[in-house]
């Protein structure tokens, strides 16, 4: 069976889930297949490159990751919904910062990750010794 159809047999968002919380890398596949392209879809329409793009969503599976293997992750919404709130509340900071157009977001300021939060995240993932890499 091929990684492509593997990654099909996770069929709903608990099961991913419970696939990241596994170490299973066809969790992480299946968020990829399902879900990057309308995050790159909303980059590439707002200013972004598809590189940014990329490291845009690779900082939210990293901040899912981080969230799931802590053990009270409980999903309040679609995994797609969730996942591209990240994702754009991170690209919002990122064009903020460079200083493109008017990206207001000031009405995002309570919910959008801190930097340091972010870091520990990354550094946290690095740290553990995880079954799979992420792609």
């Amino acid at each position: 069976m091929s990684k492509f159809s593997k990654s099909v047999l996770l069929e709903n968002d608990e099961q991913i889930i419970e696939g990241i919380k596994d170490g299973n890398s066809f969790a992480i596949d299946a968020i990829y297949k399902r879900y990057y392209p309308s995050i790159s879809h909303m980059i590439l329409q707002n200013n972004g490159r598809e590189d940014e793009a990329k490291d845009i969503f690779q900082e939210a599976v990293i901040v899912l990751y981080d969230k799931v293997s802590k053990g009270n992750f409980e999903l309040s919404s679609k995994l797609k919904t969730y996942l591209y709130s990240i994702c754009r509340r991170l690209w919002l900071k990122q064009l903020n910062r460079a200083g493109f157009g008017n990206s207001d977001i000031r009405g995002y300021e309570d919910s959008l990750f801190e930097e340091e939060d972010l870091h520990n995240s990354i550094k946290n993932l690095k740290k553990s010794s995880t079954k799979w890499s992420l792609p």
